[in-house]
């Protein structure tokens, strides 16, 4: 039997919109709610499909604690709204056991693309990047933050998406659960 969404289908879907709003951060230094909403969509969708009932509130619960931290971090001033917001919708991929994972990964390439985006700033002549039109390469504005997020959250579901246990409901396979394999016979 075919499955009306597969987890293949929705974990390409749940990295398309990263990389989206990746590039509108870098480009406008804003991210759409728009994007926050599809995929916080993307991975209820696929915490419903995937999931028994008894298991939905890992996944609820993570979302509401990223988000938690997130509004504290921002009315700190320390992360910008679209970054919350996206952040916490990545984050709803993951039982509140494995967000440990996501947010590893999301300091780790933070870090790194700081470092890539003040090196640019340095090196790069400011009259080209003004000519291209992204506000996140301008000196004086913001590190875009979504593009940490979207590649901290795709390299932690590529990454879980290899181990032996599934660390996000993404890398989970509906079809296998429970059922011994053809060898088995």
């Amino acid at each position: 039997m075919t499955p009306i969404v597969d987890t293949q289908g929705l974990m390409i879907a749940y990295m398309a919109i990263l990389i989206l709003a990746a590039l509108q951060d870098l480009r406008s230094l804003r991210i759409s709610n728009l994007l926050s909403v599809a995929l916080f969509l993307v991975s209820a969708t696929a915490v419903v499909l995937h999931l028994p009932i008894g298991q939905w509130w890992e996944h609820l619960a993570s979302f509401i604690v990223v988000l938690g931290i997130g509004i504290v971090l921002f009315s700190r001033g320390w992360m910008g709204g679209g970054d919350v917001k996206l952040l916490a919708a990545s984050s709803a991929a993951y039982g509140i056991f494995n967000i440990l994972w996501l947010v590893t990964s999301v300091a780790i390439f933070g870090g790194i693309i700081a470092l890539l985006v003040l090196l640019i700033r340095w090196i790069i002549p400011r009259s080209w990047v003004e000519a291209t039109g992204f506000k996140g390469l301008q000196k004086g504005n913001l590190i875009p933050y979504g593009l940490a997020i979207a590649a901290g959250a795709i390299a932690s579901t590529v990454i879980a998406d290899r181990q032996a246990e599934p660390v996000t409901v993404l890398d989970q396979d509906p079809f296998a659960m429970g059922a011994g394999s053809e060898s088995d016979e």
